[in-house]
């Protein structure tokens, strides 16, 4: 992205434009090198030297690179997880302005803007003293194979020397579906189990098509209150179907456990998301943003230390308390919050001291 950047500050030099990069690199003394041999001449903030520091923290960014474009009046009008047209606005943004000088007015335009499985159910079966094998051995040595197939296939390419070589490795590697029977059969064999509903929920979580839907059909027929339940609703965030939506409310009110609760609880919260985005009535729009945001606060104050994803590194809590923060103060049309803190060279500085230029913010890193 350097490249596109030093493009745009050079292009906009003559123009009230500025660049500002929130830099969250470890090392401050490389990070200067860095800069230098890039060519990067624009000012950044000092982020603490971590993706984890206090001005992404606060922001709530989760994605590098995350970039906002700001008005005169320090107003969002563009925001992005990732590099997006973030150009047009900036320069719309500054034909405004010259129009404006012009009238000696404001315009004011405005822009359109394989997961790890859960802890056994208290509702079922759930040890293997009620039958004579050991579910439990039984699917972890499944999905070991799967893993360790997995593995070898990965150390195997990255060993490879030529293209030729990784193109036949690619043409092997160990597939979901190659293991599916093996997952089917425990559950049929150990049906009515909690290990059978953990089963069914690797098989949701790693295939699709049929077998997914043979897994998802099951599992909400026969397991709804089992705490694999958990997994799958992981797995309904993106589902805005009335089978799925119906599903994640009913999990939400009625399993005993808190931990489907708490996902499906996020769940919902998503799928609603989702519906807003393609809701047209500003009424039913309303109501739907008033319902995302009381189940993401539900999910804060009840649900907060639930895993977002296993081995994700962030709780349901962080992810939910976000998008909250996000959705009240980082939306198109509304003021920027101010940013405060020392620069890459450790001079304190304000965002606000930008006011009356356009302004491209940068969550960026080198790495």
């Amino acid at each position: 992205m350097y490249p596109h950047e030093r493009s745009l500050v050079k292009r906009l030099a003559d123009q009230p434009f500025a660049l500002i990069g929130i830099n969250s690199d470890k090392d401050r003394e490389k990070l200067k090198e860095t800069m230098k041999d890039e060519g990067i001449t624009w000012r950044s903030f000092w982020n603490g030297g971590s993706t984890s520091g206090p001005i992404s923290t606060e922001w709530k960014v989760s994605g590098w690179p995350t970039l906002y474009v700001l008005d005169a009046e320090g107003v969002i009008r563009f925001k992005s997880v990732g590099t997006g047209e973030y150009e047009p606005v900036i320069d719309e943004l500054l034909a405004q302005m010259e129009q404006a000088e012009d009238k000696q007015s404001q315009a004011s335009i405005p822009l359109t803007p394989s997961l790890a499985t859960p802890a056994p159910s208290a509702q079922l079966v759930s040890t293997a003293s009620a039958i004579d094998d050991d579910p439990e051995e039984e699917l972890q040595e499944l999905i070991d194979g799967f893993d360790e197939a997995r593995t070898a296939f990965r150390e195997e390419y990255n060993a490879a020397e030529t293209d030729e070589e990784r193109k036949l490795l690619l043409e092997v590697r160990p597939q979901a579906e190659q293991y599916v029977d093996g997952f089917l059969a425990l559950a049929e064999r150990y049906a009515g189990t909690t290990w059978a509903a953990r089963s069914l929920s690797w098989v949701l979580s790693n295939v699709s098509g049929a077998h997914a839907k043979q897994a998802l059909d099951t599992l909400l027929d026969e397991y709804f209150m089992d705490e694999a339940m958990a997994n799958v609703c992981r797995l309904l965030r993106r589902d805005t179907t009335a089978r799925a939506m119906s599903a994640t409310r009913k999990l939400m009110t009625e399993s005993p456990h808190a931990s489907v609760r708490g996902q499906a609880c996020f769940a919902l919260g998503q799928q609603l998301k989702s519906s807003l985005r393609q809701a047209t009535d500003a009424d039913a729009k309303e109501v739907l943003m008033a319902e995302y945001e009381a189940l993401m606060e539900r999910v804060v104050a009840e649900f907060a230390d639930l895993e977002y994803f296993p081995d994700y590194g962030r709780t349901l809590g962080e992810v939910a308390g976000a998008e909250l923060f996000e959705q009240r103060n980082l939306q198109i049309g509304m003021p920027v919050p101010e940013i405060e803190a020392e620069d890459v060279d450790g001079v304190s500085f304000k965002l606000s001291d930008y006011r009356g230029k356009v302004v491209m913010i940068d969550f960026w890193g080198h790495w």
